[in-house]
């Protein structure tokens, strides 16, 4: 089970209005086998997302490009 909930911060400084800014946040309610689970597949998805900027970046800076596609 998960729920998701608001919370409201209210910051200011002087001479400024106040201003309300949300946060939004996932609450995940699981079994610790199933919790192992989520951690791995979200670390996979980081470590892959991290590459696949890496690994764009360096073929932008080789000059390389996509094939056209027909």
């Amino acid at each position: 089970m998960f729920h998701v909930e608001k919370f409201f911060e209210e910051h200011g400084s002087a001479g400024q209005g106040w201003e309300k800014m949300t946060k939004t946040l996932m609450f995940f309610e699981v079994a610790q086998s199933l919790w192992v689970i989520l951690e791995h597949v979200c670390q996979y998805g980081v470590f892959a997302a991290y590459h696949l900027a890496l690994e764009t970046s360096f073929l932008a800076d080789e000059g390389a490009t996509l094939p056209e596609l027909p």
